[in-house]
């Protein structure tokens, strides 16, 4: 990792990704990967990575381990590395240990023997094995899942590490935040400028904390400066959605919420987002074990939401009743019914290039129906629409509500999981001075709901109420939008050509800009999966295809 020390001012960049998340990795691993980017460490001014966390995909790792994910909803062929077979190469090889000593077995039933060669099958296609458990959901003993093929969450992350790794992607990263983006004042006729990037360090982010307000006029403590050719915008948007009946409920205890018996699963254990001294919930879920739902126990918990990642939660804290004497009672509080579907969005709109192409060369029709139909068109509020009415929030795939021995649908025959479908109208917090009924965890909740139910006593109320619905990264995009000139669309997010290149407008002062965006900024044009992994190769690779070009029309 660079520090402070590592990077002077206005130290040069020919590459600076903002972003070391899902989408900033794959596309920097891509530009190394394809050669358009030196990866060779050794005083190399090609790339810097710039991210708040401590290491690279801290917050993709830290928010899929606090809903309780075993395995992911996408198939394995979305991952970070180049080669489309990647992850399913590395499937084949991972988790085989040859130092395993072999025990006598007994004879195989039938059953088992077919059993056995079906995982036989599995294993020698990388698809790992089922070892009794259905729809092959055990993360402790299989690679892959037997529907759409999806990896288990632990070897999806190894092999991100293992792509790390192998593009010396830590050697490139930056822990800062950036502040500013600015246009460098340089005549650079038709070439495109650069530009100027202000980073807060993140060792020094309150470094200025009780400074007084107005314009300085040289950078404050704790920020570095920097310039680069080509900035890649691959930012999320980190801000939980709260909802307004909790910070009332936290007000009552002066703004703390000193058990942290009330969490946001997407809150990072030591995150610290900008609204953070306005949100009272913030203030707590500071320890990296503040989700260990063995502290008290017998439990009971109220989850606010009805998506993937509630059911997640949901069922790791119910399967502990098949383990456990404890007894735990989980409330799933959403606004609707459980909404069953494989994916947030439909399929069609996961082809990548390289896919598209393979599927040219075997006699296909390359992109999809759906995709082409959305390249076409030009109003970015007609795509916007197509947009919202493709992507389906708060949906559960069915490998989750009905397959196995761990589903919703027996978690709820059996009582561990109760569906209510309403909002919460009111909650309160009752204790001892006030005669309220205790739990094990000696604090009290009540939700008053819409449907007129009530749902309490409660040891926990946990958010599954996703992220917020601000443009990503918007605190340095507006303010760089109004200064290069760079074309917005009626929602807010940047309107960019087909290599997600943001191009200022015809006629503005600033000639051209190198500046192109990834994930949720390149909705408008890569459609309804940009945010997912496959949105992030399909990013990666025209941002690699443009960066090519350029060079080769040299």
């Amino acid at each position: 990792m660079r520090t402070e020390s590592d990077s002077p001012p206005h130290r040069h960049y020919k590459w600076l990704v903002v972003g070391g998340g899902i989408h900033g990795v794959s596309i920097a691993s891509r530009l190394i990967g394809e050669g358009i980017i030196d990866g060779n460490t050794n005083g190399n001014n090609s790339l810097l990575i710039v991210d708040e966390q401590q290491e690279l995909l801290y917050s993709w790792k830290e928010r899929t381990r606090a809903t309780g994910m075993t395995f992911l909803r996408s198939a394995v062929g979305f991952h970070l590395d180049i080669p489309a077979e990647g992850l399913r190469a590395f499937a084949s090889g991972y988790g085989h240990n040859g130092n395993k000593q072999k025990q006598k077995q007994k004879p195989l039933s039938k059953k088992a023997k077919r059993q056995s060669k079906n995982n036989q099958h599995r294993s020698k296609h990388g698809l790992g094995t089922s070892n009794g458990y259905p729809n092959a959901e055990n993360p402790d003993t299989t690679t892959v899942g037997r529907d759409y093929q999806r990896p288990s969450l632990k070897m999806f992350n190894d092999h991100c590490d293992n792509v790390i790794d192998k593009y010396k992607l830590m050697d490139f990263h930056f822990r800062g935040r950036v502040e500013s983006i600015d246009v460098c004042d340089e005549d650079g006729g038709n070439k495109p400028m650069p530009l100027r990037v202000v980073v807060r360090n993140s060792s020094g982010v309150d470094a200025d904390a009780n400074a007084s307000g107005g314009v300085r006029e040289s950078p404050p403590p704790g920020t570095t400066i920097v310039s680069a050719d080509n900035i890649v915008l691959a930012v999320g948007n980190d801000d939980p959605a709260v909802p307004e009946w909790v910070t009332h409920l936290t007000s009552e205890n002066n703004g703390y919420n000193y058990d942290k018996s009330i969490y946001h699963l997407l809150q990072l254990p030591n995150g610290d987002p900008p609204d953070a001294k306005t949100n009272p919930l913030y203030k707590a879920n500071t320890d990296p074990n503040w989700d260990d739902f063995d502290r008290h126990e017998p439990r009971h918990v109220a989850i606010i939401g009805g998506g993937i990642s509630a059911v997640h939660k949901a069922l790791q804290i119910a399967s502990k009743n098949s383990r456990d004497e404890k007894k735990a009672l989980v409330h799933i509080v959403s606004r609707h019914r459980v909404r069953e579907q494989q994916f947030d969005t439909h399929q069609d709109w996961m082809m990548t290039q390289q896919l598209a192409q393979l599927s040219l060369d075997h006699g296909g029709k390359g992109l999809t129906k759906r995709q082409r139909k959305f390249g076409m068109v030009e109003s970015p509020a007609e795509r916007r629409r197509i947009i919202a009415g493709e992507r389906i929030p708060g949906t559960v795939p069915s490998y989750m509500t009905r397959a196995g021995t761990n589903s919703l649908e027996k978690a709820m025959g059996e009582g561990s999981i109760s569906w209510y479908v309403a909002s919460v109208a009111r909650a309160s917090r009752n204790n001892e001075a006030t005669g309220g009924a205790q739990t094990a965890s000696g604090s009290t909740y009540t939700l008053e709901l819409t449907n007129g139910e009530t749902v309490g006593p409660l040891d926990e109320i946990i958010l599954a109420t996703g992220l917020g619905k601000k443009v990503p990264g918007n605190r340095i995009l507006s303010p760089l939008a109004a200064s290069a000139s760079l074309p917005l669309g009626p929602c807010g997010y940047p309107l960019v050509d087909e290599s997600l290149l943001w191009k200022p407008r015809m006629g503005s002062t600033t000639t051209s800009t190198n500046i192109f965006v990834a994930g949720g900024l390149a909705e408008l044009e890569l459609g309804p999966s940009a945010r997912n992994i496959a949105g992030a190769r399909m990013g990666a690779e025209r941002i690699a295809r443009a960066a090519r070009r350029r060079t080769a029309s040299r």
